[in-house]
């Protein structure tokens, strides 16, 4: 187990990365997508990637690639793949979560850094999380035993951004009655999701009757802790980059689980997240009728 000092100085170090990557995304969001350049990937379920994730991603790596804090751990971007190995963890980076946005304007869009370490048994455990909303101007971030916390960001007149208050502790929010209860979902409805996403949202009403969807997974976790929803589904997930949120919901009393109620590990298709640990059961359920290998549709192989 890492000491207090290491995690505190790798939490700084994931702040730092991602705040400078915050600058591309707020300077460059707003221009047509023929300036931003949009290509679409076909091995990735046609999802969209810009100069933002580019441009973003680049200065992330820039602080990451010297940092003693993460030394011996391997470092992983969405676009670049693989840039470093190492034994004693992954460091997780998604520099633009929500590109799809950038075509509507829409600004609900994250940057995500999440940190794995291998467990005994051949698992991994999340014991890091930070997320940065750059135009709701927050950065969330937790660390295993630590605690969850949000910082309010402000932004200099060359566009960089700093930290402009005092950590605040969050505290759960727990409500008890469906129609005080919010879910967020991703907004991708293709040949493979939306008979099982449109069952879920008409059984899911039994927990909750408000449904928002923004387009980001890693902005879900960051409304949940921040007191602006109760429930999160997360699908269209890209190995670990979608899941920064993982620490910072466990910290303050949530639970965020796979379809065998386990912390979701790298390569997982579906993943739920509730404040309330006591529709957590209930949620697994829903979502493993509409999900998991019990569906009548079979069990889900994702998005793409």
């Amino acid at each position: 187990m890492a000491s207090t000092s290491l995690r505190k100085n790798q939490i700084e170090t994931a702040q730092k990365a991602l705040l400078a990557g915050a600058r591309h995304v707020r300077t460059l969001f707003g221009r047509s997508m023929t300036e931003l350049g949009v290509e679409y990937k076909p091995k990735d379920g046609d999802t969209p990637r810009t100069i933002i994730d580019r441009e973003s991603e680049g200065a992330i790596l820039k602080v990451l690639h010297n940092a003693a804090s993460f030394k011996g751990y391997a470092i992983s971007a969405e676009e670049a793949g693989a840039v470093t190995s190492g034994i004693s963890g992954r460091v997780w980076i998604d520099p633009f979560d929500g590109t799809s946005n950038a075509a509507i304007r829409l600004k609900m869009s994250t940057l995500g850094i999440c940190v794995t370490e291998p467990q005994t048994d051949g698992t991994v455990r999340t014991v890091l999380g930070v997320i940065v909303q750059p135009f709701e101007m927050l950065m969330t971030y937790a660390a295993v035993g630590e605690g969850a916390f949000s910082v309010d960001l402000a932004v200099e007149a060359d566009g960089r951004f700093y930290t402009n208050s005092d950590p605040r502790r969050l505290e759960r929010r727990i409500m008890s009655k469906p129609n005080e209860r919010f879910v967020w979902i991703d907004g991708l409805f293709n040949d493979k999701t939306s008979q099982r996403k449109g069952g879920w949202l008409t059984d899911i009403s039994e927990l909750a009757q408000n449904v928002r969807s923004g387009g980001s997974n890693i902005d879900y976790s960051l409304k949940l802790a921040n007191g602006q929803g109760d429930i999160q589904l997360t699908d269209a997930i890209g190995g670990h980059f979608d899941l920064s949120g993982i620490p910072i919901i466990r910290e303050f009393g949530g639970r965020f689980m796979d379809l065998d109620a386990k912390e979701p590990q790298p390569g997982c298709h579906i993943a739920i997240a509730c404040l309330d640990p006591t529709i957590a059961d209930r949620l697994l359920e829903i979502t493993n009728n509409h999900y998991g290998k019990s569906s009548r549709l079979g069990a889900y192989k994702g998005f793409r």
